[in-house]
This record gives structure tokens, C-alpha cells and sequence, in this order.
């Protein structure tokens, strides 16, 4: 029996008495929790192992440590809400299935959300006038032939003069 996991948490009930949402409120800042609105699809992955997928959007969630007797298999694609709460020791998950609410206690909760403009805010590097002409000077003399072998001669002189 794992000592992690309180009484009423050993079966797919729900943890109304052994998990509550103000367990985590005690040091919480708004960066610990995080809600997710949606259609869901639980995998249970064995040993305490769980894979949420969003249906609606691209975003999986890992989750390790669960109680492994829970049976994760009824209801998987019923799932509307999630929301997870990151504590000192573990973290609360708590799934709403066919309007029921459940908490669960887990390790560790992984969520992976691509972003589909990530590169669009992320500052990329400008070259002036006199770089955009040395680099072009440089991959025009890498297109020569022996254009490689000069490059790593002049590379290595100008190494040796420092």
C-alpha cells in the first residue's frame, strides 16, 4: 500500500473527504494550478501511468504516481474539465466526467502544450549591412572549389596571430 494515497482515494470513487481543492491553497501562487476546458481521452498506461489527450486542441498531459486500483477505463472519452493543482508534495487532479466531479493525488503531473507561434515571439538575431556582407562573402567562398580548405587555412592563421 502506498502511504502517498489517502483512504478514500483506493478506488474510482470521488475524494470529496480525503481531497480537497484547499488543500494546495496554503504558499499557492497563481503559476501551481492550472485549469483546462475541453473534451479529453484517458489512456491509463499501467502502474500508476496515465496519458490525457486533448480531442479539441494539441496538448497532452503525463501523469505519474496515480493510485494504480483506480479504474481509469470507464468513461475515458466523457471528460470535460481538468484541472490540476501543483502542492509541496504531490498534486491534485481533478476530472469532470458526465457533470461528477472526481480529485485524484498523483507524483507528478507533465503538461505539453505546442505552441504554434512560439518561434513568432521569440527575438531572432538582425544583421547590419556589413554583416549580411561578410556572411555572404563567406558562404560564396565555401561554394568554390578548395573554397573549405582556404576558409580553415585563413581560420587558423588568423587564430595563430592572436
Amino acid at each position: 500500500m502506498n502511504p502517498k494515497f489517502d483512504a478514500g482515494s483506493q478506488d474510482s470513487r470521488p475524494l470529496e473527504k480525503s481531497v480537497r481543492l484547499s488543500d494546495c491553497d496554503q504558499g499557492m501562487n497563481h503559476k501551481m494550478k492550472r485549469s483546462l476546458a475541453g473534451e479529453f481521452q484517458i489512456q491509463d498506461l499501467g502502474q500508476g501511468r496515465l496519458r490525457i489527450t486533448a480531442l479539441t486542441q494539441p496538448l497532452d498531459m503525463w501523469v505519474h504516481g496515480t493510485d494504480p486500483r483506480v479504474n481509469w477505463a470507464a468513461d475515458t472519452r466523457n471528460c470535460t474539465d481538468i484541472s490540476v493543482e501543483w502542492c509541496e508534495e504531490d498534486v491534485i487532479l481533478t476530472i469532470t466526467r458526465n457533470a461528477a466531479v472526481s480529485a485524484h493525488r498523483a507524483h507528478s503531473v507533465l503538461i505539453h502544450e505546442p505552441l504554434a507561434t512560439l518561434y513568432e515571439h521569440l527575438p531572432l538575431p538582425v544583421f547590419d549591412a556589413r554583416a549580411k556582407r561578410f556572411w555572404r562573402r563567406i558562404f560564396a567562398l565555401l561554394r568554390l572549389p578548395g573554397g573549405r580548405y582556404l576558409l580553415s587555412v585563413l581560420a587558423r592563421r588568423a587564430h595563430r596571430e592572436r
